[in-house]
């Protein structure tokens, strides 16, 4: 397809500049619609010097250039209704029908100089963003070299300018760090064509930092991809701050449920004990008993004050071990020690129905862990050893080390539990309350205490049982990690 003629005229007469064609002796040969429109009448056939638009000084150094083939950039004032305004002007020759000519074409100097301000601005503010960002901004080649990166970026990578970057890969800015996880994002997004988004940790000098990039590709005119142009910033100290903000919610939740669990113990169980307790001393002061029948009373009260002692011991014992989960300290335990102190608070108990306790542990074998949580399992898991165990019975407290951790038992000789109640033995205490060989009264509530307090050292309470030959109730703990040591 070919330009006719009138096409061309078209095209100049609505160019948006001001444009003329002027022979050589300076007649106006034609002019667009904005010069002639500024001008207020048709030019054609008259001369710069008829119009009027241009000073002197200025049609004199015109008339002497204007044989050259192009005279570009030369500043004029043309005066339009009593207005001088400066502009660029250019002159190129051009052949016409009749002879040569010059297409002339004028540019506001001053919407020139507006315009180169406001992208002088707008690039200055660009390089001010670039240059004081926070968050590292740069681009790529697609063999992992920089072609621009900021401070920000640089400091990312242990180094203090950008501008020493340019042209080198990551590993070659920083050594002995590994950046595989950034380049499989990079060739991604090269291969794919697409923007992805995704969290890195690095270690710079020793300590770790968690970046938030993203990243999209670089193209060319044709659109091809050549690179990548990405943007990222350290989001180390949100994710921490979110770390702490969660541990928080979790310890207020599990003080919650302490609390809850707390207030439903007290509503319901320790009000039954408490309520026979002081019904059985009020009737020990109303009534004219005998001795045989005051001695009755009395031993059903020392059974119900026993029972309240037992549930506030283990109460007490479990909420502490839960408020103060956070505050423990671990140190290391000698376990046949440990077994000997159980011992020893139980020897009254033990008196009472004959029955001997067996410890057997490596006197050097030791467990890094919470004492005072030990002792508290320890002595709950003895004592219902003891209380379903008939009179004259052996009770087994056994401590070994395992490949994989510590074990810590305690075996009876007693009843035994059957397989539908052994099921649900720690995690539903009010289906476990029952009798011990002599009548002793419990909560149900001591073995669901001990599965948590034992979770809490990082362990495991299990148990085994056969019905009519006893039980085992083992509990785990870890191995010391070289960090605890």
């Amino acid at each position: 397809m070919r330009l006719c003629e009138d096409d061309f005229r078209q095209i100049f007469q609505n160019l948006p500049g001001l444009a003329a064609v002027v022979d050589q002796s300076g007649h106006l040969l034609g002019a667009n619609l904005r010069f002639s429109s500024l001008c207020g009448c048709d030019p054609v056939g008259k001369t710069w010097g008829k119009l009027g638009i241009i000073n002197v000084e200025d049609l004199t150094r015109l008339e002497e250039n204007i044989t050259q083939e192009r005279w570009e950039n030369l500043e004029l004032r043309l005066q339009f209704d009593s207005q001088a305004n400066w502009f660029l002007a250019s002159f190129s020759r051009m052949p016409t029908r009749a002879g040569s000519a010059y297409l002339a074409v004028f540019t506001d100097l001053a919407l020139c100089l507006r315009h180169s301000t406001e992208t002088h601005q707008r690039l200055s503010l660009l390089d001010y963003i670039f240059n004081n960002s926070e968050s590292a901004i740069y681009a790529k080649d697609r063999k992992g070299r920089y072609l621009l990166i900021n401070d920000a970026g640089a400091r990312d990578l242990g180094a203090e300018r950008g501008q020493d970057l340019i042209g080198r890969t990551p590993e070659e800015a920083s050594k002995n760090v590994d950046f595989r996880q950034m380049h499989l994002a990079d060739n991604w997004v090269m291969s794919t064509g697409k923007i992805m988004e995704y969290e890195q940790t690095i270690q710079i000098n020793g300590q770790n930092k968690i970046l938030k990039a993203r990243k999209g590709p670089l193209r060319d005119e044709g659109g091809q991809v050549v690179g990548l142009v990405g943007m990222s910033h350290d989001i180390t100290e949100l994710r921490l701050l979110q770390r702490e903000l969660q541990v928080q919610r979790d310890q207020l939740k599990a003080a919650n449920e302490v609390r809850n669990r707390l207030f439903t113990i007290l509503a319901h169980d320790l009000r039954g004990p408490v309520g026979t307790l002081t019904h059985l001393l009020g009737l020990a002061l109303e009534t004219q008993a005998d001795h045989e029948t005051l001695l009755e009373v009395v031993e059903e009260s020392h059974k119900a004050a026993a029972q309240t002692y037992d549930l506030l011991e283990n109460v007490l014992g479990w909420v502490s071990g839960q408020l103060e989960q956070a505050q423990r300290e671990p140190v290391w335990v000698n376990l046949l020690n440990l077994f000997r102190g159980v011992a020893a608070w139980l020897e009254a108990t033990c008196r009472a129905k004959e029955i001997s306790l067996e410890l057997q542990s490596d006197p050097l074998l030791m467990a890094l862990s919470d004492e005072r949580s030990l002792e508290t399992v320890l002595r709950n898991l003895v004592s219902n050893a003891i209380k379903f165990s008939p009179r004259g019975a052996v009770v087994h407290l056994r401590a070994q080390a395992l490949p994989d951790g510590l074990s810590l038992e305690v075996q009876d000789e007693g009843t035994g539990i059957e397989p539908e109640r052994l099921k649900q033995l720690f995690t539903d205490g009010k289906k476990n309350t029952r009798a011990g060989t002599a009548g002793e009264k419990g909560n149900g509530l001591g073995l669901m205490f001990c599965a948590d307090i034992a979770r809490s050292l990082g362990g495991r309470l299990t148990a085994t049982s056969e019905v009519g030959k006893g039980s085992v109730f083992r509990l785990t703990l870890p191995l010391p990690t070289p960090e605890d040591l």
